[in-house]
């Protein structure tokens, strides 16, 4: 994968001058640090017909636990859970927390058979920072354009005493200490407790980004064809793809695109990355990911394994502690209207998503949400609650019987052709479906044509499409009236003169996936906007229609 700091990515909490005073400062400028952690184990992986796993010089024999065959590469600590499915093994890969990834992560894997046993290769998550700060007389923007490490810091206020450096938040909290040397800026981040070495950057000259006549085709499903090929102006559409690529300097306004890719009528037609992402790397979908949470629980009701009508306690136990509890369903989490104490726009809320992250000795997320106390009826109000649309996959698991990453790779993504991903688990090794997931744009943008294809992709039943219709129907009212179902985001936009309804599924940054049904149309966006949420705003403000306008 390539650096990120090509075309810098760095945005800050208030807008650069339009013609700056030359710095005075030695610190003034931008400062940048590329860093890998590492390294992890990965490559070359052999299974022998005795169990035996070797990868990176380690090897382990693997027990067999109810037909699945299970081992830990120690000292590293990764693991591996396999399975035979006719000649192949099938199965993940899970790499443990690191140093910038807080948690751990499974990667599907599929193994080939050969003469002695099979062979595949393992490709483990980076764990990597590429962190940029940007200072203008005593104060600095810092940037972490993957993971956003710690969130943003925001605005900080910087002081000086000889060579040493603090960096404090507005709140007065200390967020770096370090020390400059000349060209050299080393800085401490005491929320993860790293030391890095920054050097100078000078941010890359701005160059014309010019659009394919069609994106490449490859294997994972999509056909492809032109603009034109579908009724899409090229003009609007380029002219916006060069907006995209001058938008990359440093002032607060400038959205950090890493990429836009466009479907219709079943068809990827644009297909364009920015700031060094490429085609080929995952990105962190963040709460979008929950419109796989609740797909998973349409294909599950679909199976008349669960329904949205369950009561959560019929599953998790029954507590005689509120009655409210016994009232609580499936469709009342999935529409973020659980009643429970948790608000992730509240800071001091005890089942915001952060407060129980944060909590180290809280290893199960599932009870600690289970056993929240109720602040209203279930039903009766939506607060976004990641924790609550989380505890599906509490119910799913124990429905199901399986692990929940295996049921996302059997159920959406081996129909969905989705092959490279990530799949972030909690402190219990349990896949999280509050979201995080890395997954490829192309394959992001699969969500949204699952939509808008009624539940099918390529002609493949993937879910039903009375669930499609009841999971992007109104449930909930959380920022507008009626603008959330069942893990999708709801929006109408005028165009000339007519209605055009939107769903979408919606991440910290800026990642959106949108389906747009009566126009046939997708569209996928993914950014290193965190904490921004009035990027994302603008985005869906102005960027989407353009898109939508140009539609014939």
């Amino acid at each position: 994968m390539m650096a990120r700091w090509a075309l810098l990515v760095v945005v800050g909490c208030g807008s650069m001058p339009a013609h700056p005073t030359p710095s005075v400062d030695p610190l003034d400028g931008v400062w940048g640090v590329e860093q890998d952690f590492g390294p992890g184990l990965g490559g070359a992986l052999h299974v022998g017909r005795d169990r035996s796993a070797r990868i990176g010089g380690i090897s382990v024999v693997l027990r067999d636990d109810h037909g699945e065959w299970r081992g830990t590469f120690a000292p590293r600590g990764a693991e591996l859970r396999l399975h035979v499915d006719g000649a192949r093994l099938r199965g993940f890969w899970i790499q443990p927390p690191g140093t910038v990834l807080q948690t751990g992560y499974a990667t599907p894997l599929v193994l080939e058979p050969t003469a002695d046993g099979w062979t595949g290769r393992v490709e483990p998550l980076a764990d990597r920072l590429r962190m940029y700060v940007t200072i203008e007389r005593k104060v600095a923007w810092v940037r972490e354009v993957e993971t956003n490490v710690g969130r943003m810091f925001g605005r900080l206020a910087i002081t000086t005493a000889g060579d040493g450096i603090e960096l404090r938040k507005e709140d007065g909290e200390l967020a770096f200490t370090g020390r400059i040397a000349g060209d050299r800026l080393a800085l401490h981040i005491a929320a993860i407790g790293i030391d890095l070495v920054l050097t100078r950057r000078t941010p890359a000259p701005m160059i014309a980004t010019r659009i394919a006549e069609r994106p490449a085709a490859t294997n994972d499903g999509w056909s492809t064809a032109s603009l034109e090929d579908v009724g899409l102006g090229r003009a609007p559409i380029e002219a916006l793809v060069q907006r995209i690529a001058a938008a990359v300097p440093t002032a607060a306004t400038s959205p950090a695109i890493h990429s836009l890719l466009v479907a219709r009528h079943g068809k990827l037609v644009l297909e364009q990355y920015f700031a060094g992402y490429t085609r080929d790397d995952p990105h962190d979908l963040r709460s979008a990911g929950k419109s796989f949470t609740t797909t998973l629980l349409g294909i599950a009701g679909d199976r008349h394994l669960a329904s949205a009508d369950d009561a959560v306690a019929d599953t998790l136990g029954h507590v005689a502690d509120d009655p409210r509890r016994d009232a609580l369903r499936l469709r009342h989490l999935a529409s973020m209207s659980s009643g429970f104490e948790c608000d992730d726009d509240d800071e001091q809320s005890r089942g915001n998503e952060d407060v129980m992250q944060g909590q180290r000795a809280v290893t199960d997320w599932y009870g600690y949400t289970w056993a929240l106390p109720f602040v209203r009826d279930p039903g009766a109000k939506a607060v976004y609650c990641t924790g609550a649309i989380n505890l599906i996959g509490a119910v799913l698991a124990r429905k199901t019987g399986r692990w929940i990453p295996a049921l996302f790779d059997e159920w959406i993504a081996r129909p969905l052709d989705i092959s490279d991903y990530h799949w972030n688990l909690m402190p219990s090794g349990e896949g999280y479906l509050g979201g995080g997931a890395r997954v490829r744009p192309r394959d992001f943008a699969k969500l949204a044509q699952l939509v808008v294809g009624q539940g099918t992709w390529q002609g493949r039943r993937v879910v039903s499409d009375a669930w499609i219709a009841t999971a992007t129907a109104a449930h909930a009212s959380i920022h507008d009236p009626e603008d959330y179902g069942f893990g999708w985001w709801r929006r109408t936009y005028q165009l000339e003169g007519r209605a055009v309804e939107i769903v979408y599924a919606s991440g910290n940054g800026g990642q959106l996936a949108i389906a747009v049904p009566a126009l046939d149309l997708v569209i996928a966006v993914t950014t290193g906007n965190y904490g921004q949420s009035a990027i994302r705003r603008e985005i869906l403000a102005t960027w989407v229609p353009v898109i939508l306008a140009a539609a014939r």
